[in-house]
């Protein structure tokens, strides 16, 4: 299942190279689209690819949700299913921090267009967000690299969000191992980092989206 998933990722990746394919749900449309040099077209694939196996992990761990849940009923966990959920959810998250970071390699190598960052510097986020109904903090957030035209900082920001749910699942993972019960508060934080940083890169594909 992980080999066709490995697959099916970089068919899509590759798809970007030569067509016209564009991401649609989390971090997409800043750096690949709009106007601008043609180099910025390069960086979009990476996007996608790092999009799709962030999702695959967030798949993963729902695994280890819903052991979770089993465990509040019965009593005990199904330690080899935990460890067989948060290794997938690992192997999935650090495969879309490296794609994310050869795209901020690229983003900090590539002259954007004038016309492309000044329509993000004068994009009106506190209206958007109010007709979306977007999360005013997240959009916040979001607001803080794009109106400056930071798309590289943009990107790193995700990376160093996956980054804080790694240590997380690796603190369950060794606890797991020690015998040592996962406290409800530990899935809480988790699934809360997991959902905002979903809504991060969301945020800023609607903007992209909208924008170019």
């Amino acid at each position: 299942m992980k080999k066709k998933s490995m697959i099916l990722i970089t068919i899509i990746c590759l798809l970007c190279l030569e067509s016209e394919i564009r991401g649609a749900i989390f971090a997409n449309d800043l750096g690949g689209r709009g106007p601008g040099v043609s180099t910025e077209t390069g960086i979009e694939p990476y996007v996608i690819e790092g999009s799709a196996y962030f999702f695959l992990a967030s798949q993963n761990i729902s695994n280890l949700f819903y052991e979770g849940e089993l465990a509040a009923r019965e009593n005990k966990i199904n330690t080899q299913n935990c460890l067989t959920a948060i290794d997938a959810t690992l192997l999935n998250l650090n495969f879309s921090k490296e794609k994310f970071k050869q795209a901020i390699t690229l983003a900090k190598l590539t002259a954007f267009s004038e016309t492309k960052i000044s329509l993000l510097r004068t994009f009106d986020y506190e209206k958007f967000s109010s007709q979306r109904k977007l999360l005013n903090e997240i959009m916040v957030k979001v607001k803080g690299y794009l109106s400056n035209g930071d798309i590289a900082g943009f990107y790193q920001q995700i990376v160093n969000d996956i980054d804080v749910i790694i240590k997380q699942l690796e603190t369950i993972r060794a606890n797991i191992e020690s015998n040592i019960d996962i406290k409800g508060t530990e899935y809480w934080d988790i699934l809360t980092n997991i959902e905002n940083l979903t809504l991060f890169g969301n945020y800023g594909t609607q903007v992209g989206r909208t924008i170019f």
